[in-house]
């Protein structure tokens, strides 16, 4: 019987070490996260802190005639250059609530970009990769790597021999002497072998997740793990189903393990890199080298049409005064405005086509998820946790529009050049991310949800017709 099987244990300790692991891995990883977004935040504050104080300094002196107030101030700290230099903020993304469920893409994508008035967000990401590339390309051993790819194959351990076992050991005509019947006695085995396969899972799961690095105060937590357990559930009766299905046309525990282990392979890597090379070869992305190249070339090209962007830059932005008399500084600054406006205007197109091709191999990828239930149950763990495209995008788009508040903040002042008062540093813009709510998230993956049900359905009801047949059989 299972219960007395000590390789079926060995295999059950083995999986709940696995998740212990993985969510002790996650949860350094999220711990450190968090402590270099707390370091950004705090040499953010510190920066501005010790121009403010040193402005404060500077006033009292004015103030006491000891220093004579000028326009434009002298360059220190009541310089808005200065202060744009010397004071520059670093916009950070913090690990997300259910971060420890999934690193995904973090570890590819830049944590935090130092934000600048004139030069693009791509040229200034303040954290470099130092993993080692083969771990990039493998991925972190995490919860959503157990779950996906290991616990299928837990599940094909422990019920790869579901019907045939008895019938290769022929204690199976003895078992029917007994007074039970076939269907009982199949129906016996899948149920002690379910509960033992979903109940030790929900188990090991729900004790990790209570000692990992959650988000515990995050709105709609409750029903991300609750959406999350029940993506376990649904994805692991996808493989039990596909256990009973294919134990029930086979005769011997060795036929059947070999077919759920091609199966295990096609449903986790074929299928996924075959769409992924689909999109790739569908969808080309622009070459990295070919970008750099026209940047270069945008930004001499810029450089050398500088009176004519200014003026150009003036006719975009009314707001601002064409014949003020700016000093020296301030009419350089406006120029690097405007070749930075220029710069940015010349680099759309290629922009454009790469965010078109990424949307097209995004779309393709999203379509056909529903072909492998692996993609689908990584992609909703990669949602829930974070770790997806998704976030990253909502974080560039925040960081783009801080970086538009702190234009609009400078730029008048670096052009006129007022001296900066301790008041002034207090208006200051600090970047603060939004995290979308949990609950909201969970909303958006029940579709999600809903694809990776019709397979394990579908699934379900062939097992159900291939038991029928069994019992006839026997």
């Amino acid at each position: 019987m299972l219960t007395t099987d000590p390789a079926s244990w060995l295999v059950i300790v083995a999986f709940g070490v696995a998740i212990g692991y993985a969510l002790l891995n996650s949860s350094a990883l999220v711990r450190r996260q968090e402590q270099g977004v707390r370091q950004f935040v705090r040499e953010n504050a510190e920066r501005l802190d010790d121009i403010k104080r040193r402005a404060q300094e500077l006033e009292n002196q004015i103030a006491e005639g000891r220093v004579k107030e000028t326009t434009p101030p002298l360059y220190g700290p009541r310089h808005p250059v200065y202060v744009i230099a010397w004071g520059r903020q670093n916009a950070a993304l913090p690990p997300a609530p259910l971060a420890t469920l999934a690193v995904g893409q973090n570890d590819l994508y830049p944590a935090a970009y130092e934000v600048a008035t004139n030069v693009p967000l791509e040229s200034f990401a303040v954290t470099e990769q130092t993993e080692y590339p083969l771990k990039l390309l493998v991925g972190n051993f995490d919860f959503a790597f157990v779950i996906v790819y290991l616990y299928p194959l837990l599940i094909i351990a422990l019920g790869f021999n579901l019907l045939t076992a008895e019938k290769e050991g022929g204690t199976l005509s003895l078992l029917l002497a007994q007074p039970v019947r076939l269907r009982t006695l199949t129906l016996a085995k899948v149920a002690a072998r379910a509960a033992l396969i979903f109940g030790s899972a929900l188990l090991f799961a729900t004790i990790g997740f209570f000692f990992s690095e959650i988000g515990w105060q995050a709105e709609g937590l409750a029903a991300a793990l609750l959406f999350c357990l029940l993506a376990v559930l649904i994805y692991g009766a996808f493989w039990l189903g596909l256990c009973v299905t294919v134990n029930a046309y086979l005769r011997t525990s060795a036929a059947a393990a070999l077919v759920l282990v091609v199966g295990w392979l096609v449903f986790a890597l074929l299928i996924p890199s075959s769409l992924n090379l689909a999109a790739t070869a569908l969808y080309p992305l622009p070459s990295r080298v070919e970008f750099i190249n026209a940047r270069r070339a945008a930004d001499a090209e810029a450089r050398k049409q500088s009176p004519q962007l200014v003026e150009q830059f003036f006719a975009a932005h009314p707001e601002f005064q064409r014949d003020a008399n700016y000093p020296e500084l301030g009419k350089q600054y406006l120029g690097n405005a405007a070749e930075a406006e220029e710069m940015a205007r010349r680099m759309q197109p290629i922009r454009a086509r790469f965010e078109k091709q990424l949307a097209g191999q995004q779309s393709l990828l999203h379509h056909l998820r529903f072909l492998s239930p692996v993609i689908v149950t990584r992609d909703a763990f990669h949602d829930l946790a974070g770790a997806g495209r998704d976030r990253q995008q909502e974080f560039l788009s925040q960081v783009s529009a801080y970086q538009q508040r702190w234009r609009q903040f400078f730029w008048p002042r670096t052009f006129a050049l007022p001296p900066m008062t301790v008041a002034t540093f207090d208006e200051i813009p600090r970047f603060a991310f939004h995290e979308e709510s949990l609950r909201i998230v969970c909303r958006r993956l029940l579709f999600d949800l809903a694809i990776l049900l019709l397979p394990t359905l579908t699934v379900g009801w062939l097992g159900l017709r291939a038991l029928r047949r069994f019992f006839l059989a026997g």
